[in-house]
């Protein structure tokens, strides 16, 4: 999806396969063992947005291009994986108890810590019968988003993207950055329509330094907001 559709985000929000496992049988059938393990993996299945292949594939290629070698990247990677498991348990745990989870928290991580077990007690206490309407539109979707390849693949010209197709439907990042990416999808048009492929090169450096800057410029608020210990201004709503 990051490699086709180019959207900073890939969340699919409730499209795990306990989700569609659920709704082809029912709960009855895969009986408490199975509802139980899916709520362990909800954590990962719930949006899909903690994948972070994209990032580390994104990593690579900018090494690659950098001239920087893939050993050393793939290190950098490890290094980083194993400071930020641990870094997140510890401050998971210790803030809570420090400020206090309900009052001084935002209510993000509460309201994850229970989702799982409170539908799970759901399927326990009210079984399921299989969702057929669900099924069917899954079958429709399924079959319009192979429609939209095909089209693509067979004409060139064919503007939509299967990819695009399932992100507005499911992304729940899309209702907060559609506006941006449908300015920048209008000025990529008329950049490559009067101005051509040399002029989309040219301009692609000032884009990636919007980006940069905001990210630079919400990270320092951040930082600000934490050694002062002061509300600040968030990039992220």
């Amino acid at each position: 999806m990051r490699a086709e559709l180019g959207s900073p985000m890939h969340d699919l929000h409730y499209t795990g396969p306990e989700r569609v496992m659920v709704a082809a049988v029912g709960t009855r059938p895969l009986g408490p063992n199975n509802l139980s393990m899916f709520s362990f993996f909800w954590f990962f299945t719930r949006t899909f947005d903690s994948h972070p292949m994209p990032h580390q594939l994104e990593g690579f290629k900018l090494a690659s291009t950098s001239g920087i070698r893939s050993r050393f990247m793939l290190f950098a990677i490890l290094i980083a994986l194993c400071v930020g498991i641990l870094s997140q348990f510890w401050a998971l745990i210790s803030i809570p108890y420090r400020l206090g989870a309900l009052h001084e928290m935002s209510r993000v991580p509460i309201i994850y810590g229970a989702e799982p077990w409170t539908q799970l007690q759901k399927w326990l206490a009210h079984p399921l019968a299989p969702d057929y309407w669900a099924l069917g539109f899954t079958g429709i979707g399924l079959l319009f988003a192979l429609f939209l390849m095909l089209m693509r693949m067979k004409f060139f010209w064919f503007p939509f993207h299967p990819a695009a197709y399932a992100t507005v439907c499911g992304s729940w990042a899309v209702n907060y950055i559609w506006f941006s990416l449908g300015i920048v999808w209008v000025l990529k048009l008329l950049l490559l329509k009067y101005g051509g492929r040399n002029a989309h090169r040219k301009a692609m450096p000032f884009f990636l330094g919007l980006i940069l800057g905001q990210f630079t410029v919400g990270s320092l608020w951040t930082i600000l907001g934490m050694v002062f210990n002061i509300p600040t201004y968030g990039i992220w709503p």
